[in-house]
């Protein structure tokens, strides 16, 4: 099953399936663009704003759809990764939804790219933010990609 939402700029999609030790996982894929998913496929355009000049200006002139784009593609970049987690971790206590779905997929994203994550502070915002909003299956994408790209590390 697929759900799509949208996201400003930022196209999320959702698939049940089966994960390890078969128990429920859901699949996320982004995209980044005007154009429509086609057929389940998705299009994958380069991010735009993979600086951090692009977050902070974001941030500062409170720029939701540009700060949801612009966390994700520094993520995807894996450039700057420790200064990187620490917006995703600041992202995570804004008060839009949005956002805070972005941080959370932008987490898994940068576990995936830089292979490190401070796993501590990491469960604890995700749990932090899982008692703020509704967002389980985002949680358990990142904390699986956390596991399985950055564990240990």
């Amino acid at each position: 099953m697929l759900n799509v939402i949208h996201v400003g700029m930022i196209e999320v999609g959702v698939s049940s399936g089966e994960a390890r030790g078969g128990r429920p996982r859901r699949d996320s894929f982004l995209h980044i663009g005007r154009e429509e998913v086609e057929d389940q496929v998705m299009r994958y355009e380069e991010p735009s704003q993979a600086l951090p000049l692009g977050i902070t200006d974001a941030i500062t002139r409170n720029d939701l759809p540009l700060i949801r784009e612009s966390i994700i593609s520094l993520s995807l970049a894996g450039v700057y990764p420790a200064w990187t987690q620490d917006r995703i971790f600041e992202l995570m206590d804004n008060g839009d939804k949005g956002v805070v779905i972005s941080a959370i997929i932008s987490l898994g994203h940068l576990a995936r790219t830089s292979g490190r994550i401070d796993e501590v502070r990491a469960r604890w915002m995700l749990d932090r933010v899982g008692e703020k909003f509704d967002v389980q299956g985002y949680i358990e994408n990142a904390l699986d990609d956390i596991e399985m790209f950055a564990s240990g590390k």
